[in-house]
């Protein structure tokens, strides 16, 4: 079975996040989970825990950014499964109504849920044939494409 094509959602967190930011996460421990008591004073472990989850939030919202402004794209499967179902290409406008999971590159939200996602520049896009070889290949002068 041929490996997907693209990145998972916290690996392209991590690609295209500031450098700054995502050091920060890792060394605030913060894709981990967290344990915080309520009342009382804050320790500094709550602090850092804190801090994280509003870096991890921040990291969130600009990958989605860049799925909605179509700056990246996303292909998944969409749940439940079938033994024929192929990757979906989901719409830009469909991010800003999903969860998503960064640990298992899923999201749900509105009755969609989607499994298996990857990500992509608009260039790199994982063909929307997987398995088909193509009948061609179109090359004139500057642009490359494969006809199917």
């Amino acid at each position: 079975m041929k490996k997907a094509e693209g990145l998972t959602l916290l690996e392209a967190m991590e690609r295209y996040s500031e450098r700054e930011e995502w050091t920060e996460l890792h060394a605030l421990n913060g894709l981990g989970p967290f344990l915080m008591f309520v009342g009382g004073r804050p320790t500094l472990e709550d602090d850092q825990a804190i801090r994280a989850l509003k870096i991890k939030r921040e990291l969130t919202n600009n990958l989605i950014d860049k799925l909605v402004s179509g700056e990246l794209i996303a292909t998944a499967y969409v749940v439940p499964l079938r033994a024929d179902s192929g990757r979906i290409t989901i719409p830009a406008d469909k991010w800003t109504l999903l969860q998503i999971k960064l640990d298992d590159s899923t999201a749900k939200g509105h009755g969609l849920e989607l499994a298996d996602i990857r990500i992509t520049e608009p260039g790199q896009a994982a063909s929307t044939h997987p398995g088909r070889k193509p009948l061609f290949t179109v090359k004139p002068a500057a642009l490359e494409f494969d006809l199917y």
